[in-house]
Order: C-alpha cells, then sequence, then structure tokens
C-alpha cells in the first residue's frame, strides 16, 4: 500500500514540472497581489487617522498573499523546513521581538523565511531589510512596501537614516515587531566570493567557505539601535542548511521536493557589544561561527542538536492549503467563465481580451523569473546523510 502511495506522489511531482503550471502560479501570483495591493490602497485613509490600527487593518490584508508565497514554496515547491537548536531559545521564537541574522545561500531565502515565520505565527510581524530591486518585481514589491520592509540602496548615506527611523517606528506599532536581515548583502556565489575574499585578505579578516564576508554597518547600526531604548531584547542566529542541494525559485515552481534544516540560537542583547567598533568585530566573529557551524555540518550530515517540532502544524498546512485554493478560485474562476461565455457565443474578437490579459501578465511572471533569478543548481558540498 505504502508503496502505491510513493508511487502517485512521484507522478504527482512529475507532472507539476509540465511546462503548464509556472504560467497559471505566476498569473495567480500576480492577481492576489493586485487584489491585496488594491485593498492597501483602500486602506491608506486610515494612516492620517490612527496609524496603529491601519498597521492592524494592512497586516490582515497582506496576511492571505504571505500565506500564498508560504504555499507555494513549503507544499507546491516541497520545501520541507526542519528546525533545530536549544529548545530554550527556540521557545522563545515568535514570543519575543528580535533580529534575526540570516545566511543568504540562494534566491529563495526569503521564501525559506516567510516559511520559518508562518512555523513560529510571525507571518505579518517580520519585517525584512531587502535590497530596493525587490520593490520592482511585480506584485511582490508593492505587497512588501505596504508591508512597510525596509528597502537598502546600499549607499550608507541614504540607508542610515532609514534604518534609524525604522527602529523608531517599531517602538510605535500595536505589536511586537522583528527585522531579518541577511548581512552578506548579496546571495552566495563563487564570482562575489572570490571579491569578498580579496577584500578580507587585505584587510586580514578570518575567510569563510560557506558565507560571503559580511558588510557589518547595517549590522552595527541595527544592533546600537536595539540597544537605546527599543522593544528588541534579542538577537536570533538563523542558518539554513540544505542537505541535498540549494534550490532555486525555478525548482520551488517545478515542484522538486527538498529540504532545509534550520539552526536557530538566541543571543540575548546584553551579551552584545555597545560600540560601533566592536560590533564590527562582533558581526565578523559572529560569520565565522556560522561558517564552522556549516562546516561541521556539512561533514557530518546534521547539526549537532535536536531537532524542535512545533505542535498545530496539520492546522497550519490546512489554512494554507485553503487559503490557496481560495485564491486560485477567486485568480482563475472568472476570466475562465467569460472566456467559456465568449467562445460558445462565438464572440471571437472579444475572447481574445480575457486570453490576452492571461498571456501579458504570465509574460511579466516569466521575464521577472529569467532577469532575477538562477535556475536550479545543485551545491557541491552537500551533506549526504537524511535526519532518522
Amino acid at each position: 500500500m505504502l508503496s502505491i502511495v510513493l508511487k502517485l506522489l512521484e507522478k504527482v511531482n512529475l507532472l507539476k514540472r509540465l511546462p503548464v503550471w509556472r504560467p497559471v502560479i505566476g498569473y495567480v501570483f500576480i492577481s492576489t497581489a493586485l487584489i491585496i495591493g488594491i485593498l492597501q490602497v483602500l486602506a491608506l485613509p486610515l494612516w492620517p487617522i490612527s496609524k496603529s490600527f491601519y498597521r492592524r487593518v494592512a497586516s490582515h490584508i497582506s496576511h492571505p498573499f504571505l500565506l500564498f508565497l508560504v504555499w507555494v514554496a513549503a507544499e507546491w515547491g516541497g520545501l520541507a523546513i526542519r528546525v533545530f537548536g536549544d529548545r530554550t531559545d527556540l521557545d522563545r521564537v515568535g514570543k519575543e521581538p528580535g533580529l534575526y541574522i540570516v545566511n543568504h545561500p540562494g534566491d529563495i531565502d526569503i521564501l525559506t523565511g516567510l516559511t520559518l515565520a508562518y512555523e513560529f505565527n510571525i507571518l505579518t510581524t517580520l519585517k525584512a531589510i531587502v535590497k530596493k530591486s525587490l520593490l520592482y518585481v511585480p506584485g511582490l514589491g508593492m505587497i512588501f512596501y505596504a508591508s512597510e520592509y525596509l528597502f537598502l540602496d546600499r549607499k550608507w548615506s541614504a540607508d542610515q537614516p532609514k534604518m534609524t527611523a525604522m527602529l523608531k517606528q517599531s517602538q510605535k506599532y500595536p505589536y511586537p515587531i522583528s527585522f531579518i536581515l541577511f548581512c552578506e548583502g548579496t546571495r552566495f556565489s563563487k564570482e562575489v566570493q572570490t571579491e569578498r575574499l580579496k577584500y578580507a585578505r587585505s584587510k586580514g579578516l578570518p575567510e569563510l567557505q560557506h558565507h560571503l564576508i559580511p558588510k557589518t554597518k547595517a549590522f552595527s547600526s541595527m544592533a546600537l539601535g536595539m540597544k537605546e531604548g527599543t522593544n528588541l531584547p534579542s538577537l536570533f542566529d538563523v542558518e539554513y542548511a540544505f542537505p541535498f542541494g540549494i534550490p532555486s525559485v525555478m525548482s520551488i515552481l517545478e515542484g522538486r521536493s527538498t529540504e532545509v534544516h534550520i539552526h536557530v540560537r538566541r543571543i540575548p542583547m546584553s551579551k552584545i557589544p555597545s560600540s560601533e567598533a566592536d560590533l564590527d568585530d562582533y558581526c565578523h566573529k559572529l560569520y565565522q561561527e556560522k561558517d564552522q557551524l556549516l562546516c561541521e555540518y556539512y561533514e557530518k550530515g546534521r547539526f549537532n542538536c535536536e531537532e524542535y517540532k512545533r505542535e498545530g502544524r496539520l492546522r497550519r498546512k490546512i489554512l494554507s492549503h485553503v487559503n490557496a485554493l481560495v485564491w486560485f478560485c477567486v485568480a482563475l474562476f472568472p476570466p475562465s467563465l467569460l472566456a467559456l461565455k465568449l467562445a460558445l457565443d462565438a464572440y471571437w474578437l472579444l475572447l481574445s481580451i480575457p486570453i490576452g490579459l492571461f498571456v501579458f501578465v504570465t509574460v511579466i511572471f516569466e521575464v521577472t523569473l529569467r532577469k532575477g533569478l538562477k535556475d536550479f543548481k545543485p551545491k557541491d558540498n552537500v551533506a549526504k546523510e537524511k535526519y532518522h
């Protein structure tokens, strides 16, 4: 019986790789983002009346879209998340706000972060600090902007005031919020690593094998701001490890199931230095520890700690599937019904309108993927041993 089920699942996964699914998901993604974006624009008059009330409303509006992204990654793409670390530290995730320092191995790290945030019930209270180019991704940028994500210009003179203002605003939210920061600044690649290693050698910094040399100014600014009276008591050191190869957005859309093992460590702000110079050194030391952790992981095939499992996973999966089903129906049913009616009535010219709209939206989605994302490329030094 089990072998029959496994064969059926294998065939389902093969069906996901058919070319028809990517434009369909792309169309639903853009349509969902457009609907959510319109609702957020309609909520804007609440901003001058009450910023707190607007933020609560905007949070509820954006949740279905973010949950759809989680569904694409975890359910359609088969990205299985397994979390490891000290239970005392992990019990605090989702219960106390903080700054999440995350490595940046590939182009699905935002999706992985959203999936992890959903697992710990902080999907709409976790704000990402990301590069400004994401602002121009159709659909995604609009929602992230309305959700008050911080977009960096990668010019410190422009970014520092933004980060200072963001930390001040974090104290005015009607609920605790957290931030996720990729100190490496860009995703890991051999080309960028070579450039960063030259810099490390010129500055006498230790060389890293699995990470890029971090850019410390953003980290130092955030840490200093957290120490100067914000409600962010902790830093969470988060490490992604992919035992069977680093997936990409393309591989996720094709349903190529994989796993990500995530190690989480909590560091109280009281243990973090208070001067900018010391914070720069601390950031480099932190990434040396992160790199050593990944070296040991890929050598042994596992993190040296127990897996952490949260209750309610089945309920979260059901909610994710229901949310996705609703969006597929909302996005696809009306134009499909219109196209069918026009075809039956032989209105061929008018029929070109819904068809053209579908083609236009899916082309935008496909161009975005081709321009900014990489195809699936397995990593050479992956762990071979599965967890038991």
